[in-house]
């Protein structure tokens, strides 16, 4: 058993066998009595079939599929004696009409071959694809339990329309929709109301106990996006961290990665560490964890413009831990970068307060020339709780009342004429 190495020590090769371990277990395996075991045929028919097909595995369709059509990937295998020139395979989703496709070709006894069935389409969603053959060379199956192979797998039909925000203020975590990755299931991601750029509550990489972590990449996937429905999309987050200095300069990394292909393959299109990383001056005392102030927060800006077209864009925050310190992530959005300069000017005329608050929030409002102003009040779902409009105004002062609405994250947009700002509200009773 592999379990049974001499765990001597206490670092990266504490479960590797030795070259000498390795060496005395080939002495034995290449002896007698247990060298028949590279011959034996006990998982073998006791009795000789000569026409025995079967699928022995599915590589398509497996895990998550981008879009709601694949084209299917199988492996046929001669079971028989016989070689195989001609076979039945048949296929189905879940529990629909079964499809079947006519192959033939030559496959010696024990052979395998790859085959690419017709285009399958399924609906959004979790699905059991199935796979079986019959009829090898034209004849009845020679041994009928090796003929099938299932595989489950999701489609996922497109992304959520932007703007995407999370703020961490719900409890649940990780939220609705994202994925945790924790490989080591030790230290990893979590939500934390010890610090917070805005609301209650951020979500922190707990590195400062997180002794045995070195190397180790604990991720948060967000949910797919469709980015297709804007000109020119960014990524905004809050960070804050810092690193201990004494006796070693390490640092703690973040990293963004994209996926367009629904995460089979990654790009990383943001990571920092060290001192671009910090927003806090580094500690020469590691005896308690870093707490960011309100002042030790940094937003970055992220472009997602080479990403314009992708209808169901996957994003992942990576932490790559080296036993540093806490790190914090707070107010992640992605929106349209136009008009960004419009709206950091307008929200120099909005009030927003209390926030978060129990229900009812005062939006005091002062621009600078008489303009159409537009009030929409949105969840996270973008459905509309509360709307109102006035015609050419200075603004004035205004009272959100959302008392009768569940506690959660809220938007609030402010059209003044041609110019638009979000700010994020929290219910919190």
């Amino acid at each position: 058993m592999y379990e049974n190495y001499m765990d001597y020590s206490d670092d990266n090769c504490l479960n590797l066998f030795t070259t000498n371990q390795k060496a005395r277990m080939l002495a034995v395996l290449n002896q007698a009595p247990y060298n028949a075991l590279t011959t034996s045929t006990v998982c073998q028919s006791a009795a000789t079939v000569n026409n025995d097909a079967g699928i022995s595995a599915i590589a398509t369709p497996s895990g998550t599929i981008c879009g709601t059509s694949f084209i299917p990937s199988v492996t046929l295998k001669n079971w028989g004696a016989n070689a195989l020139t001609s076979a039945h395979i048949n296929y189905k989703v879940d529990n629909l009409a079964v499809s079947t496709y006519n192959w033939s070709g030559n496959l010696a006894a024990g052979g395998t071959t790859t085959v690419t069935l017709p285009s399958v389409t399924a609906t959004a969603g979790t699905h059991t694809f199935t796979c079986y053959t019959s009829l090898p060379n034209n004849v009845t199956d020679g041994l009928a339990t090796n003929d099938q192979s299932t595989s489950n797998f999701t489609c996922q039909s497109g992304g959520q329309n932007l703007p995407f925000f999370e703020g961490f203020e719900g409890t649940t975590f990780v939220p609705a929709g994202w994925t945790l990755n924790n490989p080591d299931a030790s230290n990893t991601w979590g939500r934390t109301t010890t610090a917070f750029k805005t609301g209650v509550a951020s979500a922190r990489m707990d590195n400062f106990t997180y002794s045995a972590g070195v190397g180790q990449r604990d991720e948060m996937v967000l949910p797919a996006l469709n980015l297709s429905t804007v000109t020119a999309p960014v990524l905004t987050f809050q960070v804050a961290y810092t690193y201990w200095t004494v006796p070693y300069q390490y640092s703690d990394t973040l990293e963004v990665l994209v996926s367009t292909d629904c995460g089979a393959t990654w790009t990383s299109i943001y990571q920092k560490y060290g001192t671009n990383l910090q927003t806090a001056p580094p500690v020469s005392s590691q005896s308690n964890p870093f707490i960011p102030t309100a002042s030790q927060w940094r937003l970055e800006t992220v472009s997602l413009l080479p990403y314009q077209t992708s209808s169901s864009l996957k994003i992942k925050f990576r932490s790559g831990s080296s036993y540093e310190d806490d790190l914090y992530l707070d107010d992640i959005n992605i929106m349209n970068s136009t008009g960004m300069a419009a709206q950091s000017t307008l929200a120099g005329f909005i009030n927003l307060f209390p926030n978060p608050s129990t229900g009812v929030f005062n939006l005091n409002i002062a621009l600078d020339t008489q303009k159409k102003l537009n009030v929409r009040v949105s969840n996270t779902l973008g459905q509309t709780v509360q709307e109102f409009a006035e015609g050419n105004t200075y603004g004035g002062q205004y009272t959100l009342d959302m008392s009768t609405q569940p506690n959660g994250v809220y938007f609030v947009e402010v059209m003044a004429g041609d110019e638009k700002v979000t700010q994020r509200i929290v219910v919190n009773r």
